[in-house]
């Protein structure tokens, strides 16, 4: 079966998303590169490029026979708008469609909602299935009145980076080390939790033999460096911005996972710390309540009391049973739901559900 995707050429989620499942797909997929090009300046460039894009479009299912055409937007105004043309000429075409939201402002919807959900009905309600990142934005399309099946998918993370990575030597490694380290790798602003993190180590530290690792830059950086000085520099490490086997080898030595964020959406971090065996500690925010469980993956509170957190990572520390239980299903549970390798077989499953449906049609 052949597939076309269509991409925002603009080198960010949704690119990086594709790149990473697109060498584990076993159907014929294309990605069909639409909207505005980093080099374009200008209205007029603008719009001679759209009309292109549209052309090539049409050229191009009329060359090759598609079984699914997939849009991918964000629910801002022009790739609401941009998308809704290549949907009706596919759809006018024959050829079975799915959209995949990836992001979602709640100012356009609102504005949908009001003023153009008819219209909204009209074209992304024919679609054949939904795709979203989100339950909420999928109970928000449920009471918008789309009846086709919505799905929702996870944040992924390549599954490199879990390559040469031996779960049950590096766990054993843990179990064995006298001292654990607390890490809190993200980006150094105050919503962050990075000052109730520090806060909640320093609270313990002179009890229990944990020491504090911290990566990440960011605008408050200096002055968590200058907090951190007045408590215990000796037991804190800075490492700053990571990436690649650097990071990788923090989230190696880690025992435990700290992110007491104030808001997210769905932070990559605790997915890649969970792919690596790490309880976490973190709060409701963001997509994290739904799939995390609190006692299975780690401890997550509403609360930003530091003492609260303290109490969090105490547990962890003194039942070792409970930490080698939450470890080991952290691991199995980020391998199975999202690792890019299996993003791509519940992708494809979907596709192929799409074209079934349509094939049994009477």
């Amino acid at each position: 079966m052949r597939v076309l995707n269509l991409l925002p050429d603009q080198g960010g989620g949704i690119e990086s998303y594709y790149e990473q499942i697109k060498k584990y797909f076993t159907f014929d997929v294309t990605y069909f590169i639409v909207g505005k090009r980093p080099q374009e300046k200008g209205k007029l460039p603008q719009l001679q490029r759209m009309f292109t894009d549209y052309r090539r479009f049409v050229r191009l299912l009329n060359e090759r026979p598609y079984g699914v055409v997939v849009a991918n937007p964000s629910l801002d105004a022009k790739g609401i708008v941009r998308e809704s043309i290549f949907l009706l000429i596919a759809k006018r075409k024959g050829i079975r469609t799915i959209v995949f939201f990836h992001g979602w402002l709640d100012t356009l919807g609102a504005l949908i909602h009001k003023y153009f959900l008819p219209l909204f009905r009209l074209i992304y309600g024919k679609t054949d299935a939904v795709i979203v990142l989100s339950e909420r934005i999928r109970r928000i399309l449920i009471s918008w009145g789309l009846k086709q099946p919505i799905h929702v998918e996870l944040t992924i993370i390549s599954d490199d980076i879990l390559n040469g990575f031996s779960f049950e030597d590096v766990f054993s490694k843990r179990e064995k080390s006298q001292r654990w380290r607390l890490l809190f790798l993200s980006r150094i602003l105050r919503q962050k939790g990075i000052y109730e993190t520090i806060d909640a180590w320093a609270a313990i530290k002179d009890n229990y033999p944990i020491d504090l690792l911290i990566a990440g830059d960011g605008k408050d950086l200096e002055g968590v460096k200058r907090y951190a000085r007045n408590i215990s520099l000796d037991r804190i490490s800075f490492y700053g911005y990571v990436t690649g086997e650097a990071k990788n080898n923090l989230f190696k030595r880690a025992h435990l996972y700290c992110l007491p964020s104030y808001t997210e959406g769905m932070p990559v971090s605790v997915v890649e710390a969970m792919a690596y065996g790490l309880p976490v500690v973190t709060r409701w925010v963001g997509r994290i309540p739904e799939f995390f469980e609190n006692g299975k993956h780690g401890f997550a509170t509403n609360s930003k009391n530091p003492k609260v957190f303290r109490g969090l990572i105490e547990t962890l520390y003194q039942n070792k049973n409970l930490y080698r239980e939450i470890s080991w299903n952290n691991h199995a549970f980020a391998k199975s739901h999202f690792l890019a390798s299996e993003a791509a077989v519940r992708i494809e499953h979907l596709y192929a559900s799409v074209t079934k449906s349509f094939n049994q049609e009477p």
